[in-house]
């Protein structure tokens, strides 16, 4: 089954608004939540959790669509409210139960944070889906083309500068692509977990 097809009225609204918000052209542009759903619904372990992480997946970027409109450095300071806010209305085309809108909601405001034992199981097949479609061969190649205020590699320290971090400041585009590294480390506490996310 493809996404898409499953949530038509949702992945329009989702559409609609990543153009509204100048997010098309953009390393998280529509594309990007439309394959993490794809992928969620593909590894989840089972059909119903797929549907709901599928859907997870393509509102998960409410936070960077925020994060642009009100000219954020870091999606970490979009007010959560916001986030809230535009995911109830996404899913509002749907006919999910209150239960099933809070699991929704829950994992996209979750879904950038370490791995926790408490993680939900859709929570836990959002982060696999995020992970692996950061991963795909386009989204590898968004760190050179929207951090070109870095250099391709440090010419002293080429990986191993002691002040980069791969997720928050990686000094160097190739710096940045080490997090993917961590993705498939099962001793990482943000290493895909499900097997089919792992295979």
């Amino acid at each position: 089954m493809k996404i898409w097809a499953m949530d038509p009225k949702l992945c329009k609204g989702v559409y609609d608004d990543h153009i509204a918000f100048g997010m098309k052209g953009t390393g998280h542009d529509f594309d990007h939540p439309l394959q993490a759903g794809q992928i969620a619904l593909m590894i989840a372990e089972d059909e119903y959790v797929g549907m709901l992480a599928g859907v997870a997946g393509i509102c998960h970027n409410a936070d960077r669509l925020w994060q642009r409109k009100l000219g954020l450095g870091k999606k970490g300071d979009v007010p959560k409210e916001l986030v809230i806010e535009m995911v109830t209305k996404w899913l509002s085309v749907e006919s999910f139960t209150i239960k099933e809108n809070a699991a929704i909601i829950d994992a996209v405001l979750r879904h950038s944070e370490m791995n926790k034992p408490d993680d939900s199981s859709i929570l836990v097949a959002l982060k696999d889906a995020d992970r692996i479609t950061c991963s795909m061969a386009e989204n590898v190649m968004t760190a050179a083309q929207f951090h070109i205020d870095l250099p391709a590699l440090d010419p002293k320290w080429l990986v191993s500068d002691p002040k980069a971090n791969a997720y928050k400041d990686p000094r160097s585009v190739l710096k940045g692509l080490e997090c993917r590294y961590d993705w498939i480390d099962e001793k990482s506490p943000v290493c895909v977990r499900l097997p089919k996310a792992k295979e």
